[in-house]
């Protein structure tokens, strides 16, 4: 586990989905989060950080980040599909405390 990822390798062996997925976990986002961002299921997120620890010969979240802080910068240019990181899930909640949309 203790091989080093140059910035370049990190972004060529990583589909752009993951580097999607990594960015948003470096955010502090959880699997949760994640998965609302990108429009995902949470199983679909722990598949791809799976796939990514694999890849990338990581043991956790903590040690991906760790990693990938360093190549932040490489990864965000490889990210676009229509990717919003400012986009925020709706809350579920309003319609029904909405005494407007109510009656």
């Amino acid at each position: 586990m203790g091989r080093r990822v140059q910035s370049k390798q990190l972004v060529q062996t990583l589909t752009p989905r993951e580097r999607q997925v990594v960015v948003s976990l470096c955010e502090g986002n959880s699997n949760k989060m994640i998965a609302r961002q990108l429009n995902l299921t949470e199983g679909t997120v722990k598949v791809h950080l799976s796939n990514i620890y694999n890849k990338l010969g990581v043991a956790n979240r903590t040690a991906l980040t760790a990693l990938t802080i360093v190549h932040r910068d490489q990864l965000d240019p490889g990210i676009s599909d229509g990717f919003d990181p400012d986009w925020k899930a709706p809350d579920a909640s309003i319609g029904a405390s909405d005494p407007i949309q109510n009656k």
